[in-house]
């Protein structure tokens, strides 16, 4: 794969490497609290603003974000300066394999789907040319089902997710104790009530008892963030 080429901008890369570094990349470091914190600011223009992602055009998508010339620094979830430690020396970020190929939120330049007269990405194109041969019911009810799928995720994040990736994430981040002492090559198995120690056999850890905050209790928690310190906690 050739580093040298850039990354065209685009919406599915900037939010798609949230999965890539969650699943694959943990050692990456990559936030998007200020984006959330200071552009996006409640569940209600989170959810908004994804659905009209899928179904609307760009213009209409951007209008449910705060971008002011105060906000936009905040749209960057990977910064390319390096600093190895806190008051320490200010290094520009080495070179990285694209893992973030997107590192802030194309606004003014963006890959979009291909005969559509307004921007649209290319979800939002395809949903378009379906209304437009006819299928404007299909295209409802795929939408209803979006939102539908959406607030069941976003409402318990752990036991939506049956495979449990999302869960083992959770627990490597917020409770690496627990984590480092148990089985996690079959994700779904952390879904259990509980799970054997692997350092005390007779010991089981109550996965049961914990739990992923929803939409609402987390955007409660971002929107204490300090924008100013910018440092955001491993949650």
């Amino acid at each position: 794969k050739d580093d040298t080429v850039p990354a065209v901008p685009s919406f599915e890369a900037f939010f798609g490497a949230a999965s890539d570094v969650l699943y694959y990349h943990p050692e990456v470091k990559m936030d998007y609290v200020p984006f959330l914190r200071k552009c996006v600011g409640s569940p209600e223009a989170l959810q908004k603003f994804f659905e009209r992602l899928f179904f609307s055009t760009v213009t209409e998508t951007l209008s449910e974000l705060t971008l002011t010339e105060e906000t936009r620094p905040f749209t960057r979830i990977r910064s390319l300066i390096y600093q190895k430690e806190k008051d320490g020396p200010v290094y520009r970020r080495p070179k990285e394999r694209p893992r973030i190929p997107v590192k802030v939120l194309p606004m003014d330049c963006f890959l979009v789907a291909s005969q559509s007269e307004s921007p649209r990405t290319w979800v939002s194109g395809l949903a378009q040319r379906v209304k437009e041969l006819g299928g404007e019911h299909f295209v409802t009810c795929a939408q209803m089902a979006y939102q539908i799928q959406v607030k069941q995720l976003l409402a318990d994040p752990k036991h939506a997710d049956e495979d449990g990736d999302y869960f083992e994430a959770w627990l490597r981040e917020c409770h690496p104790r627990i984590y480092e002492d148990i089985d996690v090559s079959d994700p779904a198995e952390l879904l259990k009530n509980t799970v054997p120690s692997e350092s005390t056999p007779k010991r089981k850890h109550k996965l049961g008892e914990i739990r992923i905050p929803n939409v609402q209790e987390a955007f409660e928690e971002l929107m204490q963030f300090d924008p100013e310190e910018r440092r955001s906690s491993r949650r």
